[in-house]
């Protein structure tokens, strides 16, 4: 069995990176190195540093005597040097000491060729001095938005284009791009916040590019009336950039320990070599690992498999880099979810060879953001509840004790007779009777909101619907049923069992009431269950429910589809109130005159 090393690792490094001893001594080294410093060269081991690169700045060797001799680390942008062809060049560096028994014993190394980032760097900034770039120019009054020739070329579209504030954001890249220059506007015309941005849009051909927006306001009279600035191209910049960043990145990753682990994969023997923290990660035991790739495959979840080899070809392949997330099955069976990314090494043909990366544990992160997902989900629907009960108190309160207060007013008034008093005393007695009923519905919801005392467990189906059954054994047979109860005694649910009752017996019931009278009621109750959700279907025969007229209503309060003497609407609003309060869900599928299936969801899992 094969495991990394540093050194074997700073070999393949696509960067110049190398380690120094205690002598300043080389001992390991990128090819790299080679190629970007020293070209002519083929053998560094033991080689001295002032001896290898000569020509590197007089700072360069009085830094690393420093570090070695101070136990510091340091690092530095871009420092200027002649090199061997009398070339004016630019390097910048990294290093990092290695400390046994508190005294220095190596220097990791990181050295960088920037010297066309660094004149880069310089034009973009002579540019922007004689303000060639493109400017930009919105009327807040007028919404006028104007754009320079230059700014027009950066966006790739013709000089006739007549931008407008919604199209010039709309060209910025989907998602955080576009809702961060949103912002950026919003506080300028608001709060007169200039900015200066770099962010990434998406051309009129099609093209991703960096760009940075910089934007500054005019004020009169504390408003804004015009909003001004340029845009200029530093995609080749930014792309150099984030290149420099990765390459630092995976230095930092080869050089440091910690909860991320690191791989190799073989393109040609098809052999996979990982570190310590890659078998904690996949819970497998070293001396059981067959180093091979059809190991680290079988480790994953099935489910996932192939788009992840998917992924893998693309990025072998040049379409697209590594960069996935996927679930493993580790040990115990537990399934994890890993962060993956990684790079592809090519030779000097362009060949693929191989691929190294890392992986990291996310499972917590997407164990926390589905919980997260849940909760919002249920704030949400207690909202809507909270706005139906708005609602009842503002409308159905006041009309019944309007209705009491304009019935007291006739009874003390001169002008009325005894059967005039009798006829307002019984309308009285009728308003009083409604205003009653209406409170008595509130005190459940409010109840069902409030009561926390109440606990989620799993509760067997058939215990309580036997109890509804029961009940309504006399409507049922009235109403000549003909029962499929497909429960059987080990299904199970996640729920309040007074809840779960309630919320059964209400639609069963509402089954006899609405069903077809030329028809005898025809009931199928059935129970399904998958890894993550159990679900009740309670299906009838009967009057049915247009839902392309009632469906965003139909579970509202005081909402009712059919003239019925016993028609409320508050049983599926409850209904609804109830299934929330367990973490569930109620649904309908419904066609007038054909019948409705109910469908109660559980979530499985208690938490």
């Amino acid at each position: 069995m094969q495991t990394i090393s540093t050194y074997n690792y700073i070999k393949e490094l696509p960067v110049s990176a190398f380690i120094l001893n205690s002598q300043f001594e080389i001992e390991e080294y990128s090819r790299h190195l080679l190629v970007e410093f020293i070209p002519g060269k083929s053998d560094l081991y033991g080689v001295h540093i002032a001896e290898a690169i000569p020509f590197l700045p007089s700072l360069f060797f009085s830094t690393i005597n420093d570090c070695m001799v101070y136990k510091t680390e340091d690092h530095n942008d871009a420092v200027q040097y002649v090199n061997d062809k009398d070339a004016i060049q630019w390097v910048k560096w990294r290093i990092k000491p290695v400390l046994e028994n508190n005294q220095t014993v190596n220097l990791f190394i990181y050295l960088e060729e920037v010297s066309e980032h660094k004149q880069m760097q310089d034009f973009f900034t002579r540019v922007e001095e004689v303000a060639l770039v493109g400017g930009w120019q919105l009327n807040i009054k007028t919404k006028e938005l104007i754009w320079t020739e230059s700014t027009k070329k950066i966006h790739e579209v013709p000089p006739s284009y007549k931008p407008s504030l919604k199209t010039g954001i709309k060209f910025y890249k989907e998602g955080p791009q576009r809702e961060r220059i949103q912002q950026l506007v919003d506080n300028a015309v608001k709060y007169g916040v200039s900015y200066n941005e770099e962010l990434i849009i998406i051309t009129a051909k099609g093209n991703e590019k960096w760009v940075r927006a910089k934007g500054e306001t005019d004020f009169v009279n504390g408003e804004c009336i015009r909003l001004f600035g340029t845009f200029q191209d530093i995609d080749k910049e930014k792309r150099a950039e984030l290149e420099m960043s990765k390459a630092a990145s995976r230095l930092e990753i080869a050089t440091t320990s910690g909860r991320i682990g690191i791989w190799e994969y073989d393109l040609r023997t098809d052999a996979v070599v990982w570190d310590r923290n890659m078998f904690t990660l996949f819970g497998i035991n070293p001396k059981s690992f067959t180093n091979n790739f059809k190991h680290w495959v079988d480790s994953l979840h099935p489910e996932d498999r192939p788009r992840v080899l998917k992924e893998v070809d693309l990025a072998i392949r040049g379409v697209k880099e590594y960069n996935s997330e996927y679930r493993i099955i580790a040990k115990y069976n537990k399934i994890r979810t890993l962060k993956a990314q990684g790079t592809v090494l090519r030779d000097g043909k362009g060949e693929p060879y191989k691929m190294i990366g890392t992986n990291w544990d996310i499972t917590e992160i997407r164990q926390n953001e589905a919980r997260l997902q849940k909760l919002l989900k249920l704030t949400t629907n207690q909202k809507d509840s909270l706005l139906n009960f708005a609602h009842i108190v503002s409308h159905n309160l006041r009309s019944h004790s309007s209705n009491i207060s304009m019935l007291s007013h006739f009874i003390s008034g001169d002008n009325s007779t005894q059967e005039d008093l009798e006829e307002y005393l019984d309308m009285l007695q009728q308003s009083s009777s409604h205003l009653n009923e209406t409170l008595l519905h509130l005190n459940e919801v409010i109840q069902i909101s409030t009561d926390d005392s109440q606990k989620i467990k799993q509760i067997p189906i058939k215990e309580s619907l036997d109890i509804v059954l029961e009940s309504l054994k006399d409507q049922l047979k009235n109403a000549n049923t003909i029962l499929k109860n497909n429960i059987n005694e080990k299904a199970k649910v996640a729920a309040i069992q007074p809840y779960l009752e309630s919320v059964l017996l209400n639609l069963i019931s509402n089954a006899v009431r609405y069903k077809r009278p030329d028809k005898n009621l025809e009931l199928t109750i059935d129970f399904y269950k998958d890894k993550d959700e159990s679900r009740i279907s309670i299906k009838d025969n009967g009057l049915g429910i247009n839902l392309p007229r009632h469906k965003k209503k139909i579970f509202g309060m005081y909402k009712t589809f059919h003239d019925h003497p016993e028609a409320r609407g508050v049983g599926l609003f409850i209904s609804k109130n109830q299934m929330q309060s367990m973490n569930g869900d109620i649904s309908v599928d419904s066609k007038p005159n054909k019948g409705s299936t109910f469908i109660l969801t559980f979530y499985n899992d208690l938490s």
